[in-house]
């Protein structure tokens, strides 16, 4: 079962992501942001700052990866969250275009 799920930070930030087991990640999350490697992602920046953030599930899915990889790039595309610094899915003509750019 995959989740889509959206922080939300004090500041009115926010980061959208999926993953198929939603306390591991967010246990990630919180290992990562103290980690000298990821120290200037702007997700673990925010996350140092408040790290009190709520965390809603936004879909709730029995389905593969790539698909949940999908409606994640959906809910980024609908909600614009600002700490997301990269795609979660691109279409095999966005990757060729990209390629040509």
């Amino acid at each position: 079962m995959y989740v889509v799920y959206k922080l939300s930070f004090e500041n009115g930030q926010t980061y959208i992501g999926s993953t198929n087991n939603l306390e591991r990640r967010l246990i990630q999350h919180k290992s990562a942001c103290n980690k000298e490697l990821y120290k200037n992602y702007k997700l673990y920046k925010c996350m140092r700052l408040y790290p009190d953030f709520d965390c809603e599930v936004i879909f709730e899915e029995n389905c593969t990866k790539i698909v949940a990889r999908q409606l994640e790039q959906q809910c980024i595309n609908i909600y614009k969250p600002t700490l997301n610094d990269i795609r979660a899915f691109r279409t095999d003509e966005e990757k060729i275009q990209q390629l040509k750019e």
